[in-house]
C-alpha cells in the first residue's frame, strides 16, 4: 500500500513515469509503486491531492495534553481488571489496572504498550470493574509533554 503522499506526488505528475523507470534502474524499490491511472491537470486539483495527503488523518496525530485529566485521575484512583483480547494470538491478557473516570464518562487508563489504544476496542476486550463489565469503542491516547501517559477510552452503548 502507497502512502497518500506518494500516490499524490504521483497523480499530479510532479514525478514522471519516465523518472521511475531511472529511479527503479539505479535500485530504487519502484516495482511497489502504483502509478495512479488518472493524472490531475489543473492547479486546483494538484493542491487539493496533495492537501488531502498532507491533512488526513494518517499523517496528522494530534497529542492532546489536558492537566485536569491528570488531577482528577490522582483523586479519583479505582481498581480493576483489563482483559485485552489479541486477535493475533486469539488470547485474552488480564491485568489488574488502576483507573479513572472522568465527569464526561470516559474511562482514564494509563498507557502500557503501543497496542493497547487498538486492542481496547475489540468486543472481547473489557474492563472490569465493581459494576461490571465496561467495553470501550473509541480510544484516544493522551500525553503530558512528549510523554504518552494515558489513554482516554468511551464506553460502548452496549455493553454485556
Amino acid at each position: 500500500m502507497n502512502k497518500p503522499v506518494t500516490i499524490a506526488m504521483l497523480g499530479t505528475g510532479i514525478v514522471p513515469k519516465d523518472v521511475l523507470a531511472e529511479m527503479q534502474r539505479w535500485g530504487f524499490p519502484v516495482k511497489f509503486i502504483e502509478v495512479p491511472t488518472t493524472m490531475l491537470h489543473t492547479p486546483d486539483q494538484v493542491v487539493d491531492c496533495i492537501r488531502q495527503a498532507v491533512e488526513g488523518d494518517d499523517t496528522i496525530q494530534l497529542r492532546d495534553t489536558d492537566l485536569d485529566v491528570l488531577a482528577h485521575y490522582l483523586h479519583d484512583l479505582r481498581q480493576g481488571k483489563l482483559y485485552i483480547f489479541d486477535p493475533e494470538t486469539d488470547e485474552v491478557v488480564v491485568s489488574a489496572v488502576t483507573y479513572s473516570v472522568l465527569p464526561n464518562g470516559r474511562y482514564v487508563i494509563p498507557w502500557t504498550d503501543e497496542s493497547i489504544s487498538d486492542l481496547l476496542t475489540y468486543p472481547k476486550s473489557y474492563l472490569k470493574t465493581p459494576q461490571g463489565k465496561v467495553r470501550f469503542d473509541d480510544v484516544e491516547e493522551l500525553f503530558f509533554g512528549g510523554v504518552k501517559a494515558f489513554v482516554s477510552a468511551r464506553t460502548s452503548q452496549a455493553a454485556p
